[in-house]
């Protein structure tokens, strides 16, 4: 299921005396349970270069973020590698598609979404080596009783949630997704309201690819959705990638529960 309409050479469609164009079909925004469904709000997703639509994504509110998830069954090092792996392949395999859906989206050049493509390619496969690196410790303990064995085993967090920005609308997902599948961990994925479109389609891909349904989610939405998120007691772990305002606010919510956050700013260009 695509979500970016292909290039054309015709006008503008906004432009006055460009042609009419059929608008595209909205696209389910949520994925949840593991099905797809439609939230509340259609949203139009136009290019920032010339304006065109390129998708309609339909946006959740707050109200239908729902609390708490299913268990999901533990899938085995081998299992967690070899979906990394799958996903890794499919995404090289769509790559243009992809490309193509990044650069309408958020007006980057198709060479540069390309390398965005490439960078999410070698996550993938970083995490499908790594996973039978995350093995558990063995210390031996000395005491007036004699030695003991201390062991330890890495165990996953219940659930992951991912809040992105729009900048990088590919990127910021899989470097979250990939760690996340690497643990054996369930991610819940909140991309930027400006990025949903590019959000939609990755998830599409690799659900393709064999990702277990059980262990990813999709919401797209505003801030009202990702506040949603973070009052559910299922998240265990919070990634945030975006600005430091933001990120305050994010911490605030997620309380004690650990997290991770990656702070930028946006540079100004005068060309």
């Amino acid at each position: 299921m695509s979500v970016v309409a292909h290039p054309t050479d015709e006008p503008n469609p906004g432009r006055p005396g460009a042609p009419a164009q059929e608008p595209p079909p909205v696209r389910p925004g949520v994925f949840e349970n593991g099905s797809w469904r439609h939230g509340e709000l259609p949203h139009e997703v136009r290019s920032p270069y010339d304006g065109r639509l390129v998708a309609t994504v339909s946006h959740a509110s707050a109200r239908e973020v729902p609390h708490g998830h299913r268990p999901v069954r533990a899938l085995a090092a081998a299992d967690r590698a070899r979906v990394l792996r799958d996903c890794a392949e499919g995404l090289e395999a769509r790559k243009a598609e992809m490309a193509a859906s990044v650069s309408a989206e958020i007006g980057m050049p198709v060479t540069d979404a390309e390398k965005e493509v490439d960078r999410a390619v070698r996550w993938l496969q970083l995490a499908a080596e790594a996973v039978h690196h995350l093995d558990g410790t063995s210390t031996r303990l000395s005491g007036p009783g004699g030695d003991r064995l201390a062991v330890t085993t890495p165990q996953p967090y219940r659930r992951v949630l991912a809040i992105t920005p729009y900048n990088r609308p590919l990127a910021q997902l899989i470097v979250k997704v990939a760690p996340a599948m690497l643990a054996g961990a369930p991610i819940t994925l909140k991309p930027s309201e400006r990025a949903g479109a590019s959000a939609v389609l990755a998830v599409e891909i690799l659900l393709d690819c064999g990702y277990p349904p059980e262990y990813l989610s999709l919401w797209t939405g505003g801030p009202d959705v990702a506040r949603a998120l973070l009052a559910d007691p299922a998240t265990d772990f919070v990634a945030f990638t975006g600005g430091a305002r933001g990120a305050a606010a994010v911490a605030a919510m997620a309380g004690p529960r650990p997290g991770c956050y990656e702070l930028g700013d946006v540079g100004a260009l005068v060309v």
